[in-house]
């Protein structure tokens, strides 16, 4: 139960994280967004909320007196068919090597994809370049950091 308290708070707290900074934006962007992440927010601290606390009370309830021999009703009757009706048809799609093999080529490809379309597809902001940095020792000498940037074929940068 512990895991699974740190794992919500640990998510809850991570997704709310991401949207603060839209909170403090300045500008005519920072107007627009302030009432988006502030909503985000709260709505995301308040599905923790309710993952902590409510959530575990109405499967208290609704799983009472549920054991092993009990009789089932009809939706866990109707849900436990299509369950295995589902497990046992993708269980047998990947039982042979080669759709699994074909499946992973396919994905392979779809991640290759972008990268053979033509420059001009591209938005205007998105054709610029990257920039590298190399962090040194302090007591390292200028000579040794050039003869390593030589070695592998770094380039000056402005």
């Amino acid at each position: 139960m512990a895991l699974l308290v740190l794992s919500i708070v640990a998510m809850t707290v991570s997704l709310a994280a991401v949207f603060i900074p839209l909170v403090f934006m300045s500008g005519l962007m920072g107007r627009i967004f302030r009432e988006f992440s502030i909503t985000i927010v709260i709505s995301i601290l308040a599905s923790g909320l309710v993952s902590l606390t409510l959530t575990p009370l109405m499967t208290s309830r609704m799983l009472d007196n549920r054991g092993e021999g009990s009789k089932k009703t009809r939706m866990e009757r109707a849900f436990g068919a299509v369950e295995r009706h589902v497990l046992t048809r993708y269980g047998s799609s990947f039982a042979t090597a080669g759709i699994s093999a074909t499946a992973w080529v396919l994905c392979l490809a779809g991640n290759r994809l972008p990268t053979l379309c033509r420059p001009e597809s591209f938005p205007i902001g998105d054709s610029s370049f990257i920039r590298g940095v190399m962090v040194t020792q302090e007591i390292s000498a200028i000579a040794l950091n050039v003869g390593f940037c030589d070695k592998k074929r770094f380039r000056d940068v402005p």
